[in-house]
């Protein structure tokens, strides 16, 4: 996404820790950084976007 592992800004990101029935909801990462891993759905913050906005979109996007 930015071409560059560090990148010379900030990048605001943000994750869910949905938990339901003592489960932890995980998704399996697609893309770089640590391809293939799980991890908790979660991404980076549109400009603009309220950071309970963006876990929503994310966990929408990434999750259905």
């Amino acid at each position: 996404m930015l071409g560059r592992e560090y990148p010379s800004l900030p990048v605001l990101a943000v994750a869910a820790i949905i938990v339901d029935n003592g489960e932890i909801l995980l998704v399996k990462r697609a893309n770089e950084p640590a391809r293939g891993k799980w991890s908790p759905p979660g991404g980076v913050v549109e400009l603009g976007e309220s950071l309970v906005d963006a876990v929503r979109r994310e966990v929408r996007e990434e999750c259905g």
